[in-house]
């Protein structure tokens, strides 16, 4: 399109369309041409001959062939299942598995672990601060790292000294687990 909104003629895709029309089919009908005194289409037709008088040229009732075709794909499909479901129970189990809580800054934090299968590595989710008065979860209040207590309302503000971000924290709990530093 130009500046002004209109568009040029040969922006129109009705053009374009006839445009490659017009260029193609010469084209096409020349290569038709040459290519119509070697045979390329014979041998193909041949290969589809083959297969269907040698291979396909067995005396079975098609009713034979449908059960066996289905019993095929039931087993098939029913060992790519199994195998699926037996890939998901073999989570390996890892000995930091109880370190779910700890005080790693200021704040206690709560969180839970996920095995990724993609990776074959757990991961940290639910990563939560704690209300140190009423052990619950806190709210996040709305404000970059800034949480409440829902049951006695106090809030927890990051301070510049003591920044407490869950990306840190996460960074923390990964090192105490490398290092073996967690309550076992």
């Amino acid at each position: 399109m130009s500046k002004s909104g209109s568009t040029k003629f040969y922006e129109n895709i009705w053009f374009q369309l006839a445009a490659g029309y017009l260029v193609l089919s010469p084209i096409g009908s020349g290569v038709y041409d040459n290519t119509k005194k070697i045979p390329i289409i014979t041998p193909i037709l041949g290969a589809f001959k083959f297969v269907w008088n040698v291979v396909l040229d067995f005396n079975v009732p098609l009713y034979l062939v449908l059960i066996i075709a289905t019993i095929a794909v039931f087993f098939t499909r029913n060992h790519f299942i199994f195998k699926e479901k037996s890939r998901e129970i073999e989570v390996p189990n890892a000995p930091f598995l109880s370190y779910t809580e700890g005080v790693l800054k200021v704040w206690k934090w709560k969180w839970t672990y996920r095995f990724d299968n993609f990776e074959n590595k757990y991961r940290i989710e639910d990563l939560t601060p704690i209300c140190e008065v009423c052990d619950i979860k806190m709210l996040n209040y709305g404000y970059y790292n800034s949480y409440r207590c829902p049951k006695c309302n106090k809030y927890y503000a990051t301070a510049y000294q003591s920044w407490e971000n869950k990306t840190d924290i996460e960074a923390l709990i990964i090192d105490n687990i490398e290092k073996g530093n967690y309550p076992k």
